[in-house]
């Protein structure tokens, strides 16, 4: 039965380019770790990388393990019920589309350039799925030198927030490494934050412009 679940969760993830839930990355999660402990036993058949391959997808998708542990916890009828007053207020579904997709592609600026040394300016390079723009956003990738790279989903409908993610190439040469920043206007807009900006100093981290703050 686990090892069903395990290449049910595999095709959703690699069909459509949809990916699992929290609560199967909680799943994913516990399993994992009775793994590691020795208290899943006899012989499985398929290994134990395949719970790993969609942990990792869990995460490239922004789903942390402590997001899932909390989801499992929360789906637990004998846990603590959540007040409504204490429950954070609900996302827009067309933003939160929009948040983990631009964050999908600020990741895989990453891995781009840390393979090919350079950022791209086609989605497609990216692998990441076909999608570029629906109804209610439009994506867009801005290259101004060889150091950053500006990703913005730039909302077509009134109502909606704009993102802008800035990614970055610090540190000396042959020592580099990429960091990134997303940001989301503060009000409903139809254009996207400027380009995020690096702190001077050292710690060179990266900030949302005025009128936008950094959402995760």
């Amino acid at each position: 039965m686990l090892w069903h679940c395990i290449a049910e969760a595999e095709m959703k993830v690699h069909s459509n380019h949809t990916y699992p839930s929290l609560d199967f990355c909680g799943f994913a999660s516990r399993q994992l770790q009775k793994f590691k402990h020795g208290k899943i036993t006899g012989k499985p058949h398929q290994p134990i990388a395949h719970m790993a391959l969609v942990l990792v997808t869990c995460l490239s998708t922004g789903l942390t393990l402590s997001a899932c542990q909390t989801s499992a916890s929360n789906s637990n009828p004998n846990s603590p019920a959540t007040s409504q007053t204490d429950a954070a207020p609900q996302e827009n579904p067309a933003e939160a589309g929009a948040r983990e997709f631009i964050g999908t592609i600020s990741k895989g600026q990453q891995a781009y350039q840390l393979e090919n040394r350079i950022f791209t300016s086609k989605i497609d390079d990216l692998g990441i799925g076909e999608t570029k723009s629906n109804d209610s956003y439009e994506y867009q990738i801005s290259l101004s030198d060889e150091t950053k790279a500006q990703v913005t989903a730039t909302a077509k409908k009134p109502g909606l927030k704009s993102y802008t993610a800035g990614i970055f190439v610090v540190g000396q040469k042959g020592n580099e490494l990429t960091i990134r920043i997303l940001c989301r206007t503060d009000k409903p807009s139809q254009t996207p934050p400027k380009m995020p900006i690096l702190s001077e100093g050292q710690a060179k981290n990266p900030q949302c412009p005025t009128g936008s703050s950094e959402v995760i």
